[in-house]
């Protein structure tokens, strides 16, 4: 690839692909370990290397296609970054908190922050809007995956 002068290889959007390529490679290093049953054999790696096989074509699909409508590559803020790093952070914290707290709490707390940072209402209208949905979506996501299908959810530690 040949890069003119004065235009940048890496920009807000090629920096995300390349780590949400990475993350979908992880993820298919990570379920290539499951065992697979005698009874069974699609095993339950399917489905994540299925999401991974598809993470990594919209990562790249990203990055090929990371320009403006004009070609040009826009100028990036510094707030830009701000968004994005907040973003990789709440995940970061999501992550180490979830096995301790459990799914629900940690959930709901990261749902939060995200309604909160995001939304460009006032403070309490904001309140209004991510309470009832950080708990609702909570709730729904753990029936269906812990009642429906039988997944085990990390729980509260005491």
């Amino acid at each position: 690839m040949v890069v003119e002068k004065g235009k940048k290889l890496l920009n807000k959007d090629r920096i995300a692909a390349i780590l949400w390529f990475a993350a979908a490679a992880y993820v298919w290093y990570e379920a290539s370990g499951y065992p697979v049953s005698l009874l069974d054999k699609v095993g339950p790696a399917q489905y994540p290397h299925l999401l991974s096989a598809l993470i990594a074509i919209g990562a790249v699909a990203l990055f090929i296609t990371s320009k403006n409508q004009d070609g040009e590559e826009k100028k990036e803020s510094v707030k830009d970054y701000r968004s994005l790093l907040f973003v990789i952070l709440t995940i970061a914290v999501y992550l180490a908190i979830f096995n301790l707290a459990g799914f629900v709490i940690s959930t709901i707390v990261f749902l939060m922050a995200m309604c909160l940072y995001f939304d460009t209402r006032e403070p309490r209208e904001r309140l209004k809007g991510a309470i009832p949905y950080s708990v609702g979506f909570t709730i729904v996501i753990y029936l269906f995956f812990a009642k429906a299908l039988g997944v085990q959810l990390p729980t509260l530690f005491l």
